[in-house]
C-alpha cells in the first residue's frame, strides 16, 4: 500500500480570528500526517498550553526538526493532508511493489570501502542511493515486502507502526535484520523480517579499456556488489578482449596507480586487490597500453620491468643488475615483436668510445637479449681439463697394452 492509498482524516479550523486559525493549521496537518502512520514519533514538547498564536511556534519547530529528518517539508505534508499529493516525501517514485521510495541519492564518496566482514565473512556495506527490500513475517497475513531507497542521510523510514527514521547507512543486510527484527517485536513479539539488496547504488567502479563489449556489458561504470576484486569486476562484466595486457592492468585510485598482473592472479602468485568505491580499472591492449620491457639472457636479473618513456638499453641493463662476466657485449640486441624489427647493439664499441648518450631507445614491449660468451679464461682452464684428460685416457691405454 502507498502513502497515497491510506485513509486521511479531514481536519477544519473554523475560527472568528484568523491569527489562531493560521497558527493552529501547520499542528493540525502534523497531527494528522501522525494519523496517517507517517512523520513524527517523538512526543511533543512538554510546553505550557498555548495563550496566544506565537505560543504554537516551539511547538512547530520541534515537528519541523523531525520531518526534516525524514525528507518531508511543512508544505509537502500540506499537500499531502489536502489530496494534492499521493506522498508526503518528495519526488517519490513507485518501486512497483507498493512502496514509495525516494528516487535519488548520492553515492558513496571515493575510497570508502564497499564491505564489513562480519563473523569472517565479507558482507555488503549499505550506503545512500541503494535500494533495501524489507519483507516483514509478523502474523499470519501474508508477508509484504516493501523497498525503500537509503536516504542521503543513510536512513530508511519505516511508517509501519510508526517507528519512523532508521539507519541503514554502514549496515550490512544482517546487521539491519536485527535492528529491524528488534524494532517489530516491540509491537509483534514473535515478529522478524528479512532484508535484501534490490539495487546496489552505492558503491560504484569504472572499467576501461580492452573489454569485451556485449548488452549489459564492456566498458562503463557499475556498481560493487560487497567485496569485490579487480579480476572478478573485469570478467563480471564482459571480460577481456584478445588483444587486452592482462599483465599490465591498472587500478586507479585517488590519483595513485596500482599495476595488477591477472595472469599472476589466476595463478595464485599474486593477490587480487579489492576494489574501493570510485576506483577506476584498466585494462591496456598489447599494442598500444603496456608499460612493460623484458630482458634475458647474460643479466644479473632477467625479467620483466616497467617501461618508462625514454629509457635506453643501457638503462634497461642497468635495472636488471648489469651484465654478467660471460655475456656477449659485442653482440646485444633488441627484439621488437610488434615490428619484426631487431636493433644490434655494440657494447664494447659504445662504452669505449664514450657514445653511452646514443643508447638506442626503447619502446613498451621490447625484448632485450644479451647472448652468452665464456671468458679465455674459462675457455683455457676448459681445454686445460681437456688435454689432462685426453692424456690420463692415453696413459692408461699404453699400461694395459704393457700388461
Amino acid at each position: 500500500m502507498s502513502y497515497g492509498d491510506r485513509q486521511r482524516p479531514s481536519f477544519s479550523i473554523s475560527s472568528p480570528r484568523a491569527p489562531w486559525r493560521r497558527a493552529a493549521r501547520p499542528l493540525v496537518v502534523l497531527f494528522t500526517l501522525q494519523l496517517s502512520g507517517i512523520g513524527c514519533a517523538a512526543r511533543a514538547p512538554e510546553l505550557p498550553a498555548p495563550t496566544k498564536p506565537d505560543d504554537f511556534s516551539p511547538y512547530l519547530t520541534v515537528y519541523e526538526e523531525q520531518l526534516a529528518q525524514q525528507g518531508i517539508t511543512l508544505e509537502g505534508a500540506e499537500d499531502y493532508v489536502a489530496g494534492r499529493s499521493a506522498s508526503p516525501l518528495p519526488e517519490a517514485a513507485d518501486s512497483g511493489d507498493g512502496a514509495v521510495v525516494d528516487a535519488g541519492a548520492p553515492q558513496g564518496q571515493v575510497g570508502e570501502p564497499t564491505y564489513k566482514v562480519i563473523d569472517g565473512v565479507p558482507e555488503y556495506r549499505i550506503g545512500a542511493g541503494d535500494v533495501v527490500r524489507v519483507t516483514s513475517f509478523l502474523g499470519p497475513e501474508t508477508p509484504a515486502p516493501l523497498s525503500f531507497r537509503v536516504q542521503s542521510d543513510g536512513t530508511i523510514f519505516v511508517a509501519r507502526f510508526n517507528i519512523g527514521a532508521i539507519q541503514a547507512a554502514g549496515s550490512t543486510p544482517s546487521e539491519l535484520t536485527r535492528v529491524l527484527t528488534d524494532a517489530f517485536r516491540q509491537y509483534v513479539p514473535n515478529g522478524f523480517v528479512e532484508v535484501r539488496i534490490d539495487e546496489y547504488n552505492a558503491w560504484r567502479a569504472t572499467l576501461t579499456g580492452e573489454i569485451v563489449s556485449a548488452v549489459g556489458e564492456g566498458p562503463g561504470s557499475y556498481g560493487l556488489e560487497g567485496r569485490v576484486t579487480a579480476s572478478d569486476f573485469i570478467y563480471a562484466h564482459g571480460g577481456p578482449t584478445a588483444s587486452a595486457d592482462l599483465g599490465d592492468v591498472r587500478v586507479i585510485r585517488g590519483g595513485n596507480e596500482l599495476r595488477v598482473d591477472v595472469a599472476a592472479v589466476l595463478s595464485g602468485s599474486e593477490q587480487d586487490p579489492a576494489l574501493l568505491s570510485g576506483d577506476i580499472v584498466h585494462v591496456p591492449s598489447i599494442e598500444e597500453g603496456s608499460s612493460r620491457f623484458f630482458i634475458f639472457g647474460e643479466v644479473a636479473q632477467p625479467g620483466v620491468y616497467i617501461y618508462t618513456s625514454g629509457i635506453s638499453v643501457l638503462d634497461a641493463i642497468a635495472q636488471a643488475g648489469g651484465y654478467t662476466q660471460t655475456a656477449k657485449r659485442s653482440a646485444v640486441y633488441i627484439s621488437r615483436p610488434g615490428t619484426a624489427e631487431v636493433v644490434p647493439v655494440d657494447l664494447d664499441v659504445m662504452l669505449g668510445a664514450g657514445l653511452t648518450a646514443q643508447a638506442p631507445p626503447l619502446v613498451a614491449g621490447d625484448f632485450v637479449v644479451v647472448p652468452y660468451a665464456p671468458d679465455r679464461s674459462q675457455l683455457i682452464r676448459d681445454w686445460v681439463g681437456i688435454f689432462s684428460l685426453i692424456l690420463s685416457a692415453l696413459t692408461i691405454i699404453e699400461l694395459v697394452r704393457r700388461d
